[in-house]
């Protein structure tokens, strides 16, 4: 493990890239060729605690993670709307109409240092998301 970020967060180590991606290698090598609902959930569900446990900390809290979750799905059950309003509104950057939502709903739950680590922007970058 590893805390590139000394001292920013108080939710200890975290995890480096490597341990990421085979947490979440695994995820995907342990589901069926065609999951589920439930499983694919459960997927996207473990890929997220492990990009907090990378990003924030392995100490990060239990219910602020569910809360991440909670806005997660209401994100993913409207994704395909922000994917087409991406390529109507801005279609040379559509992925931005998906970047801002998620930025704004863990703002909900996120205060900005923890923002800052999880989406890896600078204070500008966030309040152009954010507005």
């Amino acid at each position: 493990m590893s805390n590139s970020k000394i001292g920013a967060l108080p939710y200890g180590p975290t995890i480096s890239q490597e341990q990421l991606d085979a947490r979440v290698l695994a995820l995907h090598n342990n589901a069926p060729p065609v999951p589920t609902p439930q499983q694919d959930r459960r997927i996207r569900y473990g890929e997220l605690n492990a990009m907090i446990d990378h990003k924030l900390g392995v100490d990060f809290p239990r219910a602020r993670r569910e809360d991440l979750w909670d806005v997660q799905q209401r994100l993913d059950r409207k994704r395909l709307l922000h994917v087409l309003k991406g390529f109507v509104t801005n279609p040379l950057s559509p992925s931005e109409a998906l970047s801002k939502p998620q930025v704004k709903g863990f703002a909900q739950v996120l205060n900005d240092n923890e923002l800052e680590a999880f989406f890896d922007y600078s204070p500008s970058e966030l309040s152009r998301f954010t507005k």
